[in-house]
């Protein structure tokens, strides 16, 4: 297709979207809008109130933050996840997707899954929980380093070694660095857990991260199971849920 003709079924200026896939980022086709008023208004522009913050595989592995609220504020559905492309870990499993009470880490994107009573339910999905279902599976580690790393600065109680660890890491978090050297230094942050106790913020943080390395040794092994039984070059999408 012209770009004319792209331009034209996104609705959006045909240099626009080349100028956009020029600089090698997402083509963005929501239009500005000035107040939550006026016409553009999208669910991408409207902040959320409820997510999708985890959810739980058919093996009764869960993935995300799964006790973050308590009984009674949340609520899980069943969703049967068959991706446009089913080149991903969990594709053609019935997941548990739990959702309440959540404004942050939330993305644009959303899935709809069945509620106890029979009914469907359409609610948005944290980047972490879309990062387990079609990406590498490192946006929660990302997130609990960064987490780690703002909990630990100038704190006193933070033994020098555990710095210097949770400092190699955050390096490792630059783009261009190797996924595996990423992992291995947010590893060897988690053998010095120990260290954190003495600071109730860092000990928060850090059993956080070691929550999240467990998930994501977890999503690993799943996911290195199904590149075994994989096509050659057949690449997953997110683009829907």
């Amino acid at each position: 297709m012209s770009w004319q003709a792209i331009g034209d079924s996104l609705g959006v200026p045909k240099e626009t979207i080349f100028r956009q896939y020029s600089a090698g980022g997402p083509v963005i086709t929501a239009k500005p809008v000035q107040s939550m008023s006026s016409p553009g208004v999208t669910d991408m522009h409207r902040p959320a109130t409820e997510a999708v913050y985890a959810f739980r595989s058919q093996n009764g592995n869960w993935f995300g933050p799964h006790n973050a609220l308590p009984v009674g504020h949340f609520t899980d559905g069943t969703l049967h996840f068959e991706p446009a492309e089913p080149v991903t870990a969990f594709a053609g499993q019935v997941l548990t997707m739990r959702f309440g009470p959540w404004n942050h880490d939330v993305s644009v994107h959303a899935c709809q899954f069945t509620l106890p009573d029979g009914t469907q339910r359409r609610v948005r999905v944290t980047h972490a929980v879309l990062d387990f279902l079609f990406g590498d599976g490192q946006t929660p580690l990302r997130q609990a380093m960064t987490a780690l790393v703002n909990a630990t600065t100038l704190n006193p109680h933070v033994p020098q070694p555990l710095h210097a660890a949770i400092d190699q890491a955050a390096r490792k978090m630059g783009i261009g660095v190797p996924a595996e050297q990423f992992i291995a230094a947010v590893e060897k942050v988690v053998a010095l857990a120990s260290l954190a106790a003495a600071d109730e913020h860092a000990a928060t943080a850090m059993r956080r991260l070691e929550r999240v390395v467990q998930e994501y040794r977890t999503w690993a092994r799943v996911a290195s199971r199904l590149s075994l039984r994989a096509v050659p070059n057949v690449a997953s999408t997110r683009s829907r849920l």
